[in-house]
């Protein structure tokens, strides 16, 4: 199961970097962020090994430590159209992403990838992002078992986003000097594909490691 921490404490993040999670006596571990509003920041958390159940377990005011901003961000500018590819925990650091480059005026295709519909994450939230800028957000949906959105891989609908976009808007796009990037976070071989689809399109891909 998968929880969201809040800490009220200001972090001065950007999209794409983490902290080191610290629990005395358990464990210290690098956490993405999930999202950084300035007077508090998110980390979303999967309890799967020892340190992430003892984290679980804990109540609000228990103390943990925190190490950072670390790491380096994501790269886009403003105006710039952007594909994110989240797979499971990925989608977390890639709403807080959507989040500041709609601020900057950008264009957000969100590709989320799950076992199922129970595994997505974030997706309400997207969805609101949807609603409040329309027709800039676009969210699309691939399960495994095909419970929520398209039966298959996100990468599938990755590929086919991207080289719609290439064939269609990328002279519009050059001219205005805005640029096509994709953005992937979640299991190696979704980045690995999504890489390789954007080598094989010459287009910008970040991935997250």
């Amino acid at each position: 199961y998968v929880n969201t921490y809040v800490f009220k404490h200001r972090l001065n993040s950007r999209p794409g970097q983490f902290v080191n999670l610290w629990l005395p006596g358990v464990d210290e571990k690098p956490m993405s962020i999930a999202y950084d509003g300035g007077e508090e920041f998110w980390l979303t958390i999967f309890a799967v090994g020892r340190m992430t159940k003892v984290l679980s377990g804990m109540k609000v005011g228990d103390r943990v430590g925190v190490r950072g901003p670390f790491g380096t961000a994501f790269e886009y500018q403003a105006g710039d159209h952007l594909i994110l590819l989240g797979g499971g925990y990925g989608a977390a650091p890639l709403y807080y992403l959507a989040v500041e480059a709609l601020k900057k005026k950008c264009t957000v295709d969100f590709i989320l990838g799950a076992r199922s519909k129970e595994h997505l994450l974030f997706v309400n939230r997207i969805r609101e992002l949807q609603r409040q800028y329309k027709g800039i957000v676009k969210l699309h949906i691939a399960t495994d078992d095909g419970s929520e959105g398209v039966k298959g891989y996100n990468t599938q609908i990755f590929e086919t986003v991207m080289e719609n976009l290439m064939k269609k808007n990328f002279h519009t796009v050059q001219k205005k000097n805005h640029q096509i990037r994709a953005v992937c976070v979640g299991p190696e071989l979704m980045m690995k594909r999504a890489s390789d689809i954007c080598f094989a399109l010459k287009t910008f891909c970040q991935v997250s490691l």
